[in-house]
C-alpha cells in the first residue's frame, strides 16, 4: 500500500482512516515504531515492532524489538523476517535479481 500519514500528533486517526479505507482490522496489520507517540497503535495491532534504539515504553509493548536501529537497517530486517516467514523471501530476492521481459533498452 501507498500511504503516506504526516504531521498527526494522534497518530491513530491517520491509522483508522487506513483501515476504513482499505477495510482492514486491527489485528491484520504490522505496525512499526519508536516512539511514545506510536504506543497507542502499537498496542492495537497484530504485530507491533519497535526499533532497536525506540523509546523504552515502546520497546514494551512491542511484539518484536529488531536488532538493528532505526535508520540503519531495521525495515529491511522486518521485511526479510516477514517475507521468510511467508515462504518468500527467496522468490522476492529472484525477482529483483532477474530482468524483467517487459523492459525494453
Amino acid at each position: 500500500m501507498d500511504e503516506i500519514q504526516m504531521g498527526l500528533v494522534h497518530k491513530e486517526e491517520g491509522f483508522q482512516a487506513i483501515l476504513i479505507k482499505y477495510g482492514l482490522k486491527d489485528e491484520e496489520i504490522a505496525y512499526m515504531g519508536d516512539d511514545i507517540l506510536d504506543i497507542p497503535i502499537l498496542k492495537r495491532v497484530g504485530l507491533s515492532i519497535c526499533v532497536a534504539n525506540g523509546a523504552e515504553e515502546a520497546k514494551r509493548v512491542s511484539l518484536y524489538v529488531t536488532q538493528k536501529k532505526g535508520g540503519e537497517g531495521a525495515v529491511r530486517e522486518v521485511v526479510e523476517m516477514l517475507l521468510s516467514g511467508l515462504g518468500r523471501k527467496e522468490k522476492a530476492i529472484s525477482s529483483v535479481l532477474t530482468p524483467s521481459k517487459e523492459i525494453k533498452p
